[in-house]
């Protein structure tokens, strides 16, 4: 199955980060802030077949969570306009969570066009 990470400092930077800063490759709240994002780019995935999961790990530390929604499109530009999904949570106690985003389309009647994008919430509670 084909997969994109985002791992490495210079992946990041195709992201808008707000309130959130990135070392070494791992995204963490900015110093002073309790809520950040960071927003993907769109991307144009070739078959929901091959992209119909998302899988993101991390460490949680102690009063914080991390939430993640996506939305689809038929082109670029729907995809940035679309409505974003519920958001997803759920870490398991390895630190990963694996979402079958087919499942979420379905339940949620939402139409998965080729392009994608996504948007991690970090919450220090």
């Amino acid at each position: 199955m084909p997969t994109k990470t985002w791992d490495t400092q210079t992946e990041w930077e195709e992201w808008t980060l707000t309130n959130l800063q990135v070392s070494d490759g791992v995204v963490t709240l900015a110093a002073g802030a309790m809520q950040g994002t960071a927003l993907s780019p769109a991307y144009e995935c070739a078959s929901w077949k091959q992209y119909s999961r998302v899988v993101v790990y991390g460490s949680l530390p102690a009063g914080t969570n991390i939430y993640l929604r996506f939305r689809t499109g038929d082109t670029q530009e729907e995809c940035e306009a679309a409505e974003w999904s519920s958001y997803i949570n759920g870490f398991d106690l390895d630190g990963v969570m694996v979402y079958n985003l087919q499942v979420h389309i379905l339940n949620e009647g939402i139409t998965a066009g080729p392009w994608i994008q996504f948007e991690l919430t970090l919450v220090s509670e």
